[in-house]
């Protein structure tokens, strides 16, 4: 029985070396179609309480309500130190309560690899945890973010986290 709190899981992030590359490959061998894809960056907070800075490309499958996640890592930083590499990183849970179900995983054993930061320096809008008895990658995503994804993808219109680049 999956927890109530993380009853919203809604994408697979898949890490990959090239964007258009992808986009194309599983268009044509799996029939999908491509939010516009947006550069998403900004300062992290990453394991042992540094601070570091991500910049990837990222777009999301159509189809839904399970959709598909696209990173290109274009900084040599977050993702690289995280997985090592293109590789099936994650599932999405959206959550209401960010903090708690950190905390919440955390006791579990779940180990928070990095997290978005907010004006104030604090965790913010989302987090990645790590299972590593188990190699799960979790990426927890507030719901307002959440929503703002779902309105990229419905719209095609980039959403505000997006850069201006």
């Amino acid at each position: 029985m999956t927890h109530p709190a993380l009853s919203g899981m809604f994408h697979t992030g898949i890490i990959v070396f090239d964007l258009e590359i992808a986009m194309r490959n599983m268009s044509e061998a799996f029939g999908f179609e491509w939010a516009n894809p947006i550069v998403s960056g900004g300062e992290i907070h990453v394991l042992g309480g540094g601070i570091s800075y991500r910049e990837s490309r990222v777009t999301y499958s159509l189809e839904g309500p399970h959709h598909i996640e696209l990173i290109e890592q274009i900084d040599n930083t977050a993702w690289q130190k995280a997985t090592g590499g293109p590789m099936i990183h994650h599932l999405g849970f959206s959550v209401q309560n960010l903090a708690a179900e950190v905390a919440r995983l955390e006791a579990l054993g779940y180990r928070m690899e990095f997290s978005g930061m907010g004006d104030s320096k604090s965790t913010s809008r989302v987090s990645y945890l790590h299972d590593y008895n188990g190699g799960l990658w979790i990426e927890l995503v507030d719901a307002t973010l959440h929503q703002e994804i779902d309105e990229w993808i419905n719209s095609g219109e980039p959403p505000r986290f997006a850069s201006d680049r």
